[in-house]
């Protein structure tokens, strides 16, 4: 008996969508097997804003070399056959080699329609996604092809219905396809008619090379003054992308300068996964970012000289840590200003972020009741035991960096603790992560913290929430909302918080209402404000922007556990590079101890 292999039609759902993670990756396929047709041109046109469904499509038309019938028999309805031979007419090295990008308009679209030129011969059919879903077997599939002469020599246009985005952003999607296509005279890609080009990085261009077992990987990096939309380090083969960019554990205003990419093409025996997400080698892959976070980390490193008491000014600009320091025993404040210089020589980077999360927890640690007990041994010293009291100085600045890994370690465990609220499927938002946040508003920003404790400014809070949420009114306000400055003559500052259940996605809507408490609140001040509002949820709806900024409102969407990941990296990065000298400060605290 012979029995013949059958595909259920889900394998069309599984390598059509469940094969990409985003939107943009089936544009690059599809461009992919233009560039493969040795096109000279790509048109890529997006109408999305009629209400009207047939007239909501996207046309991706190229000027290749088409396909005739015997192609389309043996190639181009015959799935997971790869285009052979390896290099183009043209002499182009081909980038679609999976034989399935043809299937990926299924992720744009339901509906595809596709008209196919070759030797003026004109090949037209329609592929319908609910029509396949409808039968059982891939071998139940019919397609009708309507064929006829027309004065065009060749070339291929896809007409995509049926869209399943309501928008798609077109910068994001010029970014991902110029990451992926070196655009020039020979291969030119058009958006709505303008023509993408490739933006040149200012800066300096460094080359290096790293050995993977035994195998030489050649690469670049470029330090830019600017700062840049696409950071980090990027795999590279036959200039297609692989994956995402690869970046250290390390703060985005400290990354955002550099990028570079790595070649893979003279690798032999090097496969992909279908999208192109990752190497099927999971070990040869792994080795080969960790070796890049270890060249992009040390470029960094280099590229930054950091000036201590600059540094320090900067972080007294800032009113509500120059008057924690000033609230600060007479006998105490030069030893905080001194830890907090010491805090940033150790930490090394000069970043704005890092540098605000190290006073805030040097700051802090001054103000435990345990730090204030040594202050005052120092303070009520005996004048004449001058050895005593020089021993006692000189010990100070490493107790105090002692007391901030403590600090540190702490808030890691709380990060880890949140971490596990918001992946629980019962956590409700007012009963879990309202209340866990409202405790420890520095996972969201250092200054947070003191703002909400600070039973002043709770009040005035409170009442200008109170005066325009009451009654029937009283269960729509705001989460959380809270004055977090001092004030000055000119304005005054709010943060307004809104917090979705863990499992739920960040809307349009959430959005738009933020803004609009902020709206409604700003004609309760008495003075012009500024507001910051945070949108928290699972994750946010394609086509939102993560940070916005319309008149005085600032809006952030963001998602739980990209809150946690960025609270995490500034406390592991302080914690580890303090950690490095943890033995060394445990030795002079034990002759601290004694000395005292």
């Amino acid at each position: 008996m012979i029995q013949n292999f059958h595909a259920d039609t889900n394998l069309f759902k599984i390598l059509s969508e469940e094969t990409y993670k985003d939107i943009y990756q089936p544009f690059v396929e599809l461009i992919s097997n233009s560039y493969d047709a040795d096109a000279s041109r790509v048109d890529i046109r997006i109408s999305l804003s009629s209400e009207n469904s047939d007239e909501r499509l996207i046309t991706i038309e190229d000027n290749g070399h088409g396909m005739n019938s015997e192609d389309l028999k043996n190639r181009f309805f015959n799935i997971s056959v790869s285009e052979q031979p390896i290099m183009s007419i043209k002499g182009r090295r081909r980038k679609g080699n999976k034989g399935i990008g043809r299937l990926s308009g299924f992720k744009i679209g339901k509906n595809l329609k596709y008209t196919i030129i070759k030797q003026n011969q004109e090949f037209n059919f329609e592929l319908s996604h609910k029509k396949i879903k409808e039968l059982k077997n891939i071998n139940d599939i019919s397609i009708e092809i309507n064929s006829q002469k027309t004065k065009k020599t060749s070339g291929v246009t896809i007409v995509i219905r049926e869209i399943s985005h309501l928008d798609i952003p077109i910068d994001t999607l010029k970014q991902k396809l110029l990451s992926n296509f070196n655009t020039n005279e020979d291969f030119q890609i058009f958006i709505n008619g303008n023509k993408l080009e490739q933006m040149e990085i200012k800066g300096d261009k460094k080359e290096f090379e790293i050995n993977i077992n035994g195998k030489n990987l050649n690469g670049w990096i470029i330090n830019s003054p600017d700062k840049l939309k696409n950071y980090g380090i990027q795999l590279k083969y036959n200039e297609r992308a692989i994956g995402d960019v690869i970046t250290p554990k390390l703060s985005k205003e400290l990354i955002e300068h550099f990028y570079g990419e790595i070649d893979l093409s003279d690798l032999e025996n090097i496969d992909f996964s279908a999208s192109w997400d990752s190497l099927l080698d999971n070990d040869f892959e792994k080795q080969i970012k960790e070796e890049i976070k270890k060249i992009l980390s040390k470029e960094i490193e280099n590229s930054i000289i950091i000036n201590v008491d600059e540094e320090f000014k900067k972080s007294m600009l800032i009113p509500e840590y120059k008057h924690r320091i000033e609230s600060l025993p007479k006998f105490s404040q030069k030893a905080a200003e001194k830890t907090i210089k010491d805090a940033i020589r150790t930490i090394k980077y000069s970043d704005k972020d890092l540098m605000k999360t190290i006073v805030e927890l040097s700051i802090k640690a001054y103000e435990q009741n345990e730090v204030y007990e040594i202050l005052n041994k120092i303070n009520n010293a005996k004048k004449e035991d001058i050895t005593k009291l020089a021993i006692v100085f000189k010990k100070w600045g490493i107790k105090e960096i002692a007391d901030i890994l403590t600090l540190v370690q702490q808030r890691l465990q709380i990060i880890d603790a949140f971490e596990t609220i918001i992946n629980d499927d019962k956590t409700l938002e007012l009963q879990g992560t309202h209340k866990f946040l409202a405790d420890n508003m520095w996972i969201i920003d250092e200054r947070y913290e003191w703002f909400y404790s600070n039973k002043t400014l709770s009040t005035i809070s409170h009442e200008i929430l109170d005066s325009r949420y009451k009654g029937q009114n009283k269960d729509k306000r705001p989460d959380l909302f809270i004055k977090i400055s001092q004030g000055t003559i000119l304005r005054d500052e709010y943060l307004i918080l809104e917090l979705k259940k863990p499992k739920n996605d960040i809307t349009f809507e959430d959005k738009a209402q933020g803004e609009r408490y902020a709206q409604v609140i700003s004609q309760k001040c008495t003075k012009p404000s500024y507001f910051n509002v945070y949108i928290v949820g699972s994750n946010y709806e394609t086509g939102i922007q993560r940070e916005t900024l319309a008149g005085n409102v600032r809006t952030i969407a963001i998602s739980y556990h990209e809150l946690v990941n960025e609270a995490k990296i500034r406390m592991q990065y302080i914690y580890e590079n303090l950690k490095e000298n943890e033995e060394y400060i445990q030795k002079e605290l034990y002759s601290f101890d004694k000395d005292l």
